[in-house]
């Protein structure tokens, strides 16, 4: 009886998450470098004579594009350019259920019995309500085809991977598809986001690390996640650099250590206070509740780990830091895990977060996709309405307006320009099969 109980509360949770998060997929447009990859792959500029994807052929000629000239992301991208050859409903569907399993996955982190024969609703609601509200640039991250799976997808693998190494280390008799598929994982996490990657390494030798000197012993097959990261750390790191992730010449420099300090304690801005916080949360859950799972703090550590490669960059955007906001999201839910013993408190708190997520899910998040995506079909009709009447040169007026996290359009390289060189210029009017579309800002703007 109470394990259908628990089944019939598993699927109403997931069910609504889904269907909220398709909601936003279905709003959400192919947006930037969406259009390019669409296409076989040359880069962001639209250059002549390109041609849709026609075989997978096409798709490994994309990847070597991308390696010679954009970055070593082979993986992610190869993975997105097959899934957009489909409609774009096709890509809504498997998203959504990405986002599901990375809240699935954070679940398995705290619990590793039986999700339906030991459920806790509360931890799942918890896990989902603090991914809508702690994600950063959730549209970038979360929602956007091309970021997607650089973000959300990624690091859901790189869970998995924490989660397999550490149950395979424990394993007695590891079996040949263990280590196919410790390998494979191990090659797909360390071939994302350059931090996200090197945290992957930091995390194998510290498990590594740990379990040899627990056991006085190092098993053979612990070459085996290894060999996997250096493959995917030869593919990352030997693909070109985009310029946002140059490696500065001084990185070891105090001052220069200093300076990048400063500048990410002012570009976190009162969000530092969050990410200070959360340390406080570890340290008093974790020496309160000495026997608590001693894997949260590595996962957390490892998280927080990600911040430190980027001192070695020129520049940093939010979305760079999705790992280090999975492990607050951790944070959070270890504390309330384990500080508050009497269940109806964990209730409470958590209907706190549930009520402050849709609130904020209905009066910000829909509201900001839903009416971005309004305007961008506007902007849509007005193109293919002048193409029908053998208008190949549109002006439109302008669409910009400035969004939530929650939408890809709060980005301002999203939008056509009002001037004609401008690359998102050039990406839309060949989409939409015209000449050019450029922003009139004379037209009144689209309301």
């Amino acid at each position: 009886m109470k394990k259908n109980k628990n089944l019939i509360y598993f699927i109403i949770i997931i069910s609504l998450v889904f269907v909220s998060i398709y909601i936003l997929n279905h709003y959400t447009v192919y947006s930037s470098d969406d259009y390019s990859f669409l296409y076989k792959y040359q880069g962001t500029d639209l250059k002549p004579g390109i041609k849709p994807i026609e075989s997978l052929k096409d798709i490994f000629d994309s990847m070597k594009y991308l390696h010679g000239h954009v970055n070593g992301r082979v993986v992610p991208h190869f993975i997105l350019q097959c899934i957009l050859v489909f409609p774009k409903v096709v890509f809504n569907i498997i998203n959504s259920f990405m986002f599901l399993l990375l809240g699935l996955t954070i679940y398995k982190l705290f619990e590793k019995e039986n999700i339906i024969k030991n459920f806790k609703p509360w931890l799942l609601i918890l896990i989902y309500s603090l991914m809508y509200l702690f994600i950063p640039s959730f549209g970038m991250t979360v929602l956007w085809c091309s970021g997607s799976l650089n973000y959300t997808w990624s690091i859901l693998v790189i869970l998995i991977y924490f989660l397999y190494l550490n149950k395979l280390l424990k394993k007695k008799e590891p079996k040949i598809y263990d280590f196919i598929l410790i390998f494979v994982l191990s090659l797909i996490s360390s071939n994302t986001v350059e931090n996200f990657s090197i945290s992957v390494l930091f995390f194998t030798i510290f498990e590594i690390l740990i379990f040899s000197i627990k056991n006085k012993k190092f098993k053979i097959w612990y070459i085996i996640p290894f060999v996997g990261i250096i493959i995917g750390f030869l593919i990352l790191f030997t693909g070109a650099s985009n310029g946002t992730r140059q490696i500065v010449d001084n990185f070891f420099s105090i001052k220069h250590i200093y300076e990048k300090t400063k500048y990410l304690i002012e570009f976190f801005g009162n969000k530092i206070y969050i990410i200070l916080g959360s340390f406080i949360l570890m340290g008093i859950t974790y020496f309160k509740n000495y026997k608590s799972d001693k894997n949260i703090m590595v996962y957390y550590l490892t998280g927080m780990f990600s911040i430190l490669p980027l001192y070695a960059v020129f520049s940093v955007v939010e979305r760079m830091f999705f790992m280090m906001y999975i492990s607050i999201i951790i944070a959070i839910i270890f504390f309330i895990k384990n500080f508050f013993k009497k269940e109806y408190m964990k209730y409470i708190i958590v209907a706190l977060f549930l009520i402050s997520t849709t609130y904020m899910y209905f009066t910000v998040c829909y509201k900001d996709v839903k009416k971005s995506y309004d305007r961008f079909i506007k902007i849509e009709s007005i193109i293919l309405e002048n193409k029908e009447k053998g208008v190949l040169n549109i002006e439109i007026p302008d669409y910009y307006y400035e969004y939530s996290k929650y939408t890809v359009f709060n980005n301002k390289y999203t939008y056509v320009r009002s001037y004609p060189k401008f690359w998102m210029n050039h990406w839309i009017a060949y989409y939409y099969g015209v000449d050019s579309v450029i922003v009139n800002e004379k037209l009144e703007k689209i309301k």
